[in-house]
């Protein structure tokens, strides 16, 4: 083992360093390390330290969670980046947990696992809430963590997981972007501007030289195209990732289904949805006559924009647009810029992902099962369906009150009397008895052979079957009076 000041040449002068390292063979392997001292004496007993840790973990006697300790943070939040592109993740997901673990570790400053506390990731996460962050944001912030703590024990680099113990906040407690479903009305008004807004907007802009037939024809087109993408969003539930992706090969005309690929749906799982008739035939017209199956449905010039779609909702008067020349410090913007205004009167927005709420929402007015809306919807959790996705705003709750009263409590809180349980019983065994006298003097007409005389009754004989028993009009008798 040797001790020393490394030395190199710059400009034909010899330089030393000022930090000592250690050389030394360990295991027939050459091992050359920084002490990180300046003293000589503290690097000596340094360099020992690290000769001695080499020796043991050559011999397999070094304890596997000191070797991770040593390497510095940065390295294992890149490991974890790479294992969530090795699972195939949403690009958008993998960056999103990797900004808030990096945000995490610049606040914390912590260079080393064993800078991982829970008190410092609660400290942290108490002062984004403090930052005026909604409590799904820091949420997000909260998953990031658990999910880097869960990795990390399951590779083995910590013992335990350094932020069990913490806990979401409740977001139902801080929700700011509340969104609504649209009614049938909303829905065909909204409809109803993206198709006839492009040519309306061209023909107010060209005021002087007007819209040529093929420019007509064209914005005709894309108001249709544009009407029909929301009204497949409101009438299948999809995504708008996955409209924006779909392709022609996914539409089944045949069998009224569209399949989402598994590289489309958020789940990363293959799905599909069934078709409205009207749908398939709107479909099949828009379809180009040269179009193959790899070619999108609604093709990146024709799929509208989230400003294109706020304006569909100002034509459609389901939204406000304020025009603003100047920003809140007094400074005027370069050009003029839209503030579009979703809310109704209570706070609740609309936008793209509204369509989805609609779908799920006119399911559950129809009377479909929870479990066949929730299959539809393509949701894991029932609950997602049935408490997020489901308007109850636009559902018959007062009905449904008035429904599940029955008409017997209904007519006793109007005076009239129910009918009785014991009357109505009585009145079906009396005519399933006479059913039974009827079926039996039936088949006695059919199979009576010659009468006899004996003294003064007639018995009535059938070859081969016990005789009739006289008394079994009797019985009936006796049982309908």
């Amino acid at each position: 083992m040797r001790v020393f000041r490394p030395t190199w040449k710059r400009d034909g002068k010899t330089r030393e360093g000022t930090v000592y390292w250690v050389s030394a063979t360990v295991n027939g392997s050459r091992l050359r390390k920084t002490t990180g001292c300046r003293d000589k004496r503290a690097a000596e007993e340094r360099a020992r330290e690290i000769v001695r840790h080499a020796e043991r973990k050559a011999a397999g006697l070094i304890d596997p969670w000191q070797e991770q300790q040593e390497r510095p943070l940065a390295e294992h939040v890149a490991d974890f980046e790479t294992t969530l592109r090795a699972r195939n993740l949403c690009a958008q997901h993998i960056a999103d947990r990797t900004s808030c673990l990096q945000k995490f570790v610049d606040t914390s400053k912590a260079r080393r696992l064993s800078d991982l506390d829970e008190v410092k990731a609660s400290r942290w996460l108490e002062q984004e809430r403090l930052s005026g962050l909604a409590a799904r944001t820091v949420n997000r912030r909260y998953q990031a963590l658990r999910q880097f703590g869960r990795w990390l024990t399951k590779t083995k680099r910590v013992a335990s997981d350094p932020f069990e113990g913490l806990c979401p906040l409740n977001e139902a407690a801080d929700r700011r972007h509340v969104r609504r479903a649209l009614n049938a009305d909303e829905l065909s008004r909204l409809l109803e501007a993206a198709e006839r807004r492009p040519l309306e907007n061209a023909r107010a802009q060209r005021t002087t030289c007007g819209v040529t037939p093929v420019e007509e024809a064209r914005l005709k087109a894309l108001g249709a195209s544009r009407a029909l993408l929301y009204d497949l969003a409101a009438g299948t539930g999809l995504r708008k990732g996955e409209l924006k992706r779909c392709c022609w090969r996914d539409l089944d005309f045949e069998r009224r289904w569209v399949t989402v690929p598994a590289a489309s749906a958020k789940s990363r799982k293959l799905q599909g949805v069934p078709l409205r008739q009207d749908l398939v035939i709107r479909l099949q017209a828009h379809r180009p006559k040269d179009a193959v199956g790899g070619d999108l449905v609604f093709p990146g010039a024709s799929f509208p924009s989230l400003r294109a779609f706020k304006r569909d909702l100002v034509a459609a008067g389901l939204a406000l647009v304020e025009r603003r020349t100047f920003d809140e410090s007094g400074e005027r913007y370069k050009q003029p810029r839209e503030i579009f205004d979703t809310e109704d009167d209570s706070g609740r927005r609309i936008d793209f992902h509204s369509l989805r709420y609609t779908f799920v929402t006119r399911l559950a007015q129809a009377g479909v099962h929870p479990r066949a809306a929730q299959e539809l919807a393509r949701h894991a959790k029932i609950e997602t369906t049935m408490e997020i996705y489901t308007d109850l705003s636009l559902l018959d709750l007062h009905g449904a009150v008035e429904q599940a009263a029955g008409p017997d409590l209904l007519g006793h809180m109007l005076g009239q009397k129910p009918a009785s349980t014991t009357d109505n019983a009585s009145s079906r065994r009396t005519k399933r008895v006479r059913r039974w006298a009827r079926k039996a003097a039936r088949k006695r007409a059919t199979n009576r052979p010659p009468a006899r005389e004996v003294g003064r009754e007639e018995v009535v004989g059938v070859t081969g079957l016990e005789p009739v028993t006289p008394s079994l009009s009797s019985w009936c008798s006796s049982q309908l009076s």
